[in-house]
């Protein structure tokens, strides 16, 4: 098995999204994020568990942004991302969105399939 961490940054800003909307055009400075996803996908192509899970942009202590910073479209805790990569491990393979609820990133395909909430 393999947990590729990435970011919600690659879906367009505007309207909700989950992991069905188009990625459209992701800038140069993003791309290396959606290369890791891409070998994740091929990992998982060649009958391995390849699991990715897109992350909000991280609050709390020790990265820069103590308090959850929207400007980017989506946030998480840093405690909530360590549970949610201990909850990948029994995820089927597939792209999943992890951030707080009721922000521009869906994340309710991941909560159905874990049954994870956000703590914080």
């Amino acid at each position: 098995m393999y947990v590729q961490p990435s970011i919600t940054f690659l879906y367009p800003a505007k309207g909700l999204v989950d992991e069905e909307t188009p990625l459209g055009h992701v800038p140069e400075y993003l791309r290396s994020a959606l290369a890791a996803e891409e070998q994740t996908a091929r990992f998982a192509a060649a009958g391995r568990r390849g699991v990715v899970l897109r992350l909000g942009l991280l609050d709390g202590p020790g990265t820069g942004n103590e308090l959850p910073n929207s400007r980017f479209g989506s946030t998480l805790h840093l405690a909530d991302a360590g549970r949610a990569l201990h909850s990948a491990l029994a995820l089927p393979s597939g792209i999943y969105n992890v951030c707080r609820d009721r922000e521009h990133v869906s994340n309710e395909r991941f909560k159905r399939v874990t049954g994870w909430r956000p703590e914080r």
